[in-house]
């Protein structure tokens, strides 16, 4: 029996230190969907030094997930993105 496949948003902004050399992330916002993680991020763009919207699509059961989807990108990222989002070294 195939296990319930669901895909997840995340609205994930950073802000660099005091002397702007590390850019430190700030809490991660989950979004309902799509559209209202772009609406976010969009927003965000306005006091962030960088922004981030992304899915992933996976099941909780197995805990198999696809790669994250970059749906939204703006500002000074980290310099490893896919596997920061990814959270694999």
């Amino acid at each position: 029996m195939d296990a319930t496949r669901f895909t997840y948003f995340v609205v994930q902004t950073f802000q660099a230190d005091d002397d702007n050399d590390v850019l430190i992330a700030n809490e991660p916002i989950e979004a309902p969907s799509r559209a209202r993680a772009v609406s976010l991020a969009s927003a965000a763009t306005f006091d962030k030094d960088g922004v981030l919207a992304f899915s992933r699509t996976g099941s909780m059961d197995t805990g198999d997930y696809d790669d994250a989807v970059i749906i939204f990108q703006h500002g000074r990222l980290p310099p490893d993105l896919r596997s920061w989002v990814t959270g694999e070294a």
